[in-house]
């Protein structure tokens, strides 16, 4: 895995956002706000000094934020297909809000939620993330299927649906001066391997490095070529 293979060389933790992957759901109000304040918290209080940032999609957005913010406690960053670019127009807001209310209401939403997160709709997902379907195996759709499923689990996507835990990244791009790589998939679906040439154009010195083949989980479909050329990143760092 990524964690044992960069634990070899660097303490290294691996972080469930609130509401998401194993971590607790409270019905809470989610927002970009609140995630950059718990991963600056986790940095400064439980590691306690100058942090590496690795992070993927939403949270390589994060990321970027903090590292902007303080390139001394994040003296090097990771983005792996980062989001952005762009800030969501009105319309886009619009139908974002009433997507969260209908999957953060108490008789409708856990229906609709239900839904979208069906083995289903999980596995339709994880065939457009990978490019080698065979990553997609009934077990990984059971872990994702376990993780939607418990209690709160849809109230932190009734967020991300909304667009509340958006950023627009790009005055934060602008600024970062320490070390930055940029990790894309040749074949993202999600987040085309274009959106790549965005990062570049904001600031020439972040390094990209594309992976072939793979889609939008390129640490996990290339797992081995990901591990190595963080850890050669990380110590010319």
């Amino acid at each position: 895995s990524n964690v044992d293979a960069l634990a070899a060389a660097h303490d290294t933790y691996s972080l469930d956002l609130l509401g998401f992957g194993m971590s607790d759901r409270p019905q809470a109000k989610y927002s970009a706000r609140l995630y950059l304040r718990l991963i600056d918290d986790f940095a400064r209080q439980v590691i306690g000094h100058p942090t590496t940032l690795i992070a993927s999609s939403l949270t390589a957005a994060y990321a970027a934020v903090l590292g902007a913010r303080d390139p001394g406690q994040y003296p090097s960053l990771v983005l792996i297909e980062p989001t952005g670019l762009v800030r969501r127009n009105g319309a886009a807001s619009t139908r974002g809000e009433v997507a969260r209310l209908v999957v953060d209401a108490p008789v409708v939403g856990p229906a609709v939620f239900n839904a979208l997160a069906s083995k289903r709709s999980l596995r339709y997902w994880l065939e457009r993330a990978y490019v080698d379907l065979e990553f997609v195996t009934p077990e990984l759709v059971d872990i994702y299927y376990r993780a939607a499923h418990q209690p709160g689990a849809r109230h932190a996507p009734a967020a991300l649906l909304s667009g509340h835990l958006n950023l627009d990244v790009r005055g934060a791009v602008r600024r970062l001066r320490q070390p930055v790589m940029l990790i894309w998939g040749e074949q993202a679906v999600e987040t085309p391997v274009e959106d790549a040439r965005g990062f570049l154009a904001l600031n020439q010195g972040i390094q990209l490095t594309i992976f072939d083949p793979a889609g939008m989980l390129p640490h996990d479909e290339q797992a081995a070529e990901f591990n190595a050329v963080v850890t050669k990143f990380l110590a010319e760092g």
